[in-house]
C-alpha cells in the first residue's frame, strides 16, 4: 500500500494511503477530540468536534471521515478550532441533563463529560426540548434515557452496519431531534422495532442514554474491575470483558480495540450476568423426597461409596460421566482422568456430537493440527461464503452478523444449503434446499460441480440432489472466488452421517478451503467447548491430545501418567449413555452441568450432579455438588475454530472449582493423585495435549 507524507501541527508523519486524518494523527500521538467516532464503526462526521484546518482549504473539515493526501499541512489546535469546538460542546450540554452527572452511572467514563473537562467548557443555560421519558422501561435488558442522548448516531450505525437491523431512526429536527425505536415510520418499543438485544448499541453509546438494566447504584464505571474472559454461550468462543464491583457482576462487554476486539450477542452480553434461578452454594442430598444440606466431605463419601459399589456389583461399564459442553479444558482433563484411571470406564462424554467429532478429526488430518478456522474479521472480507445449516441466527448470532456484513458491505456471495430465512433473502445469492436424498447428496453435487463436472454427469448429480444443474453451476462459480469459506451451523450435525461428513470435506477441498495449513472451514458445535473437551480427552474414543483409546501403546503411555491401567473397550457417546441410563445398563452417573431436558434416568441407581442453580438439577438426583458461575471460573477454553483462550475469574467463587471437585471425587474413590493448583494440572496435561496451555 502506498505511503503518503504530510505534516500535522508541524510534525512530519507518514501514513498509508486511505487512512483518515484522525487515524493518522492518533497513530502519531496527536489527539483530536471526537464524540461520534468509534474505532469499530464507519466514520460518521456527525459531531464535528474533530474539525481541523488544512492549508489551502477555505474552511475546516472533519478529520474522522477525510483521508490523508500527500503533502497535506494540517493544524488540529488553533484559536478558531477551539472556539468552534466549544460552541459545539455548549450546544450539546445545553440540551443534556448535566445536573444528573453526580448520580449518573456513566460518571467518570462519559465521553461528553470528558470532552467538557478537557476543553474546559462552561456549563450553559439549559434549553427546553421535546423529549421522551427519563427512562424507558420496556424490556429486560436495555434502559434508555432519551434526555441524555447527544444524537451522535453510533447506535443507528452499529445497528444497521454490524447487526443488520434498523431499530433506531431519527425523528424531529433542530434541538428537538430524537433517536427513537421505530417500525414503518412509527415510534414503538425496541422489541417491536426488531431489536435482538445484542447490546451493541449499549457498548458504543458515549453517554448514559443506553445502559444495561440493573446498573442503578451498582457502581460507577471507574469503580469496576475489568477482567478478560470467554463467552460460554456457543462454540464460537467470543472474547469479552467482565466488569465487577466486589463480587457483583455488573456488566459484560468486549475489548474496544485491537486484535481481540469483537462483538457479542444477547446471550453473551445479557444471558449470564445473574442467574434467574436460585443458586446452589452448598452440597445437597435427597432424603425422603426432600433436599437436605450436607457438608462437602459427606457428599464426596456418598458418591464414592455408591460408584465403587456399582463398579463391584455390575462392572465399570455400568458407570458413566457426562457434561453439557461447558466444562473448561482443565475440568475435562480431570474428569476423564477420574473416569478412566479410577472408575475404569471410557463412558465419558462431556459434550460433543459424533458427526462433528468425525468432521473435526478428518479436517485435522488434512490441514494439520495447527491449522485454525476463520475469524469473524476474515469472514467479513470473504469473496464467497457457503452456509450449511439453518440455525445460525438463533444459536450463533455473531457469525450470522459477520456473514451479513460480508454480503452487505463487502463483496461476499452467499450460498446457502438449506432454506433461507425471510430476512436473508436480500443477501443470499443462491439457496439450495436438499431433496429427499438429504444434505449428503447435495454437498456431493456441489463438490462435483466445483471439480469440473458438466453435461450428463452434472445433470445426474443434480437429479440425485433434487436441485437444478444450473443452480449447481452458479453455486460452484461463486464458491471459486478468492477467500472462499464454509460455515457449518450446529443443526447440520444433528442428522449428519459419515456420508454427509465426507461430502462436506470433499466440497471444502474442491473449493480450495481445506488443504495442508489451510482451513477456511468453520464447523460450529452445539456444545460451547466441544473442541477443548475433545482435545482434553472428554469424549469416549479419544484420550488427551486426540490419541485413540483403542491404541494399546497410547493407553500404556497414558497409564504411566495416570498411575493405573486404562480400559481398552470404547465407551458410549452421550446419547447412548442416556439411553443406557434409561434402560438400566448405566447404574451410576455423574453429570457435569445440565442434563438434556426430557432425558429419562429411571434406570440409574445413583445420580450425582454438579451445577450452579436449582433449575439445572435433574429429577432423581441423589447428590448435588455446587458449581461456580461463568464469571467465577478460571480455565482455558478452545473455540470451534481451534483457538485457545483463557477465562479469568472476575470474582471469588463461594464454591469449589469444577476441576477441584473432580480431583476430590477421584481421591474419595481411591486415587493417589491430585493437583495443588491449575499450574500443576496444566504441567501434567501439556506434554500430550496443548489444550491446557497458554492462549494460542
Amino acid at each position: 500500500m502506498k505511503n503518503v507524507s504530510l505534516k500535522i501541527n508541524g510534525k512530519q508523519i507518514f501514513a498509508d494511503e486511505g487512512t483518515t486524518i484522525l487515524e493518522a494523527a492518533r497513530q502519531s500521538g496527536i489527539q483530536i477530540p471526537t464524540l461520534c467516532y468509534h474505532p469499530r464503526l464507519r466514520p460518521l462526521g456527525h459531531c464535528r468536534l474533530c474539525l481541523v484546518e488544512v492549508e489551502g482549504l477555505p474552511r475546516p473539515i472533519t478529520a474522522c471521515d477525510n483521508p490523508v493526501r500527500d503533502g497535506m499541512v494540517i493544524e488540529t489546535d488553533t484559536p478558531l478550532l477551539r472556539e468552534m469546538r466549544l460552541e459545539i460542546l455548549t450546544m450539546a450540554l445545553a440540551v443534556h441533563p448535566y445536573e444528573d452527572c453526580l448520580t449518573c452511572e456513566k460518571g467518570g467514563a462519559c465521553e461528553l463529560q470528558e470532552k467538557a473537562y478537557s476543553l474546559q467548557s462552561a456549563l450553559p443555560q439549559q434549553l427546553e426540548r421535546e423529549a421522551g421519558s427519563a427512562a424507558v422501561d420496556e424490556n429486560p435488558h436495555i434502559e434508555r434515557d432519551e434526555r441524555k442522548c447527544i444524537i451522535c448516531g453510533r447506535c443507528i450505525e452499529v445497528c444497521r452496519s454490524v447487526v443488520g437491523r434498523a431499530v433506531f431512526s431519527l425523528a424531529g429536527n433542530g434541538i428537538n431531534t430524537r433517536v427513537i425505536a421505530a417500525r414503518d415510520g412509527r415510534e414503538c418499543s425496541l422489541e417491536e422495532a426488531g431489536c435482538i438485544f445484542c447490546g451493541q448499541c449499549v457498548d458504543v453509546c458515549p453517554v448514559a442514554a443506553l445502559l444495561e438494566k440493573g446498573r442503578a447504584s451498582g457502581g460507577r464505571e471507574w469503580e469496576m474491575k475489568t477482567v478478560p474472559g470467554v463467552c460460554f454461550e456457543c462454540s464460537l468462543g467470543c472474547l469479552l470483558e467482565r466488569r465487577v464491583v466486589g463480587d457483583r457482576l455488573l456488566k459484560i462487554t468486549v475489548p474496544r480495540e485491537g486484535e481481540k476486539a469483537a462483538w457479542l450477542c444477547s446471550k453473551g452480553k445479557f444471558g449470564v450476568r445473574e442467574p434467574e434461578a436460585e443458586r446452589i452454594t452448598v452440597p445437597l442430598a435427597r432424603e425422603n423426597g426432600n433436599w437436605i444440606e450436607i457438608d462437602y466431605e459427606e457428599a464426596l463419601r456418598r458418591t464414592a461409596e455408591a460408584f465403587l459399589r456399582i463398579k463391584e456389583d455390575y462392572g465399570a461399564g455400568a458407570l458413566a460421566v457426562i457434561g453439557d459442553g461447558r466444562a473448561s479444558n482443565e475440568e475435562a482433563y480431570v474428569l476423564q482422568k477420574w473416569a478412566r484411571g479410577v472408575l475404569g470406564t471410557n463412558n465419558i462424554d462431556l459434550g460433543s456430537e459424533p458427526a462433528w467429532v468425525e468432521a473435526v478429526l478428518a479436517a485435522r488430518e488434512i490441514a494439520g493440527p495447527r491449522a485454525v478456522g476463520p475469524t469473524m474479521a476474515e469472514l467479513q472480507q470473504a469473496g464467497a461464503i457457503l452456509v450449511v445449516g439453518v440455525d445460525l441466527a438463533e444459536r450463533i448470532p455473531v457469525v450470522q452478523m459477520a456473514i451479513q456484513q460480508a454480503a452487505r458491505f463487502g463483496r461476499a456471495a452467499i450460498v446457502r444449503v438449506g432454506p433461507a430465512a425471510e430476512d436473508e433473502n436480500a443477501w443470499v445469492r443462491v439457496c439450495l434446499e436438499p431433496g429427499p436424498a438429504g444434505a449428503a447428496a447435495l454437498l456431493q453435487a456441489i463438490a462435483a460441480a466445483l471439480s469440473g463436472a458438466s453435461g450428463a454427469a452434472l445433470e445426474e448429480q443434480a437429479a440425485a440432489a433434487g436441485v437444478s444443474a444450473e443452480a449447481l453451476r452458479q453455486a460452484a462459480e461463486l464458491l471459486k472466488a478468492e477467500r472462499s469459506y464454509t460455515v457449518v451451523a450446529p443443526s447440520f450435525w444433528e442428522a449428519a452421517d459419515t456420508a454427509a461428513v465426507q461430502a462436506l470435506l470433499a466440497l471444502a477441498r474442491s473449493a480450495g478451503q481445506l488443504s495442508r495449513g489451510v482451513r477456511n472451514l468453520l464447523m460450529l458445535s452445539a456444545a460451547s467447548n466441544a473442541r477443548g473437551i475433545l482435545e482434553s480427552g472428554g469424549t469416549p474414543h479419544w484420550l488427551p491430545g486426540i490419541r485413540p483409546v483403542a491404541d494399546a501403546a497410547v493407553r500404556e503411555e497414558a497409564a504411566a501418567v495416570y498411575g493405573a491401567p486404562l480400559p481398552g473397550k470404547a465407551g458410549l457417546e452421550r446419547q447412548k449413555i442416556l439411553a443406557a441410563a434409561a434402560s438400566g445398563k448405566i447404574k451410576g452417573l455423574f453429570a457435569c452441568g445440565k442434563v438434556d431436558p426430557g432425558a429419562s434416568l429411571r434406570g440409574v441407581v445413583f445420580l450425582a450432579v454438579q451445577c450452579a442453580t436449582f433449575d439445572a438439577v435433574p429429577e432423581g438426583a441423589d447428590v448435588v455438588f455446587p458449581a461456580p458461575l461463568p464469571h467465577e471460573i478460571e480455565g482455558a477454553y478452545t473455540s470451534a475454530a481451534g483457538r485457545i483462550h483463557c477465562n479469568y475469574a472476575a470474582a471469588k467463587a463461594p464454591v469449589k472449582a469444577g476441576w477441584e471437585t473432580g480431583c476430590d471425587l477421584a481421591a474419595a474413590c481411591g486415587a493417589t493423585w491430585r493437583f495443588a493448583d491449575l499450574a500443576a494440572l496444566r504441567q501434567e496435561a501439556a506434554p500430550n495435549c496443548d489444550c491446557c496451555a497458554s492462549e494460542r
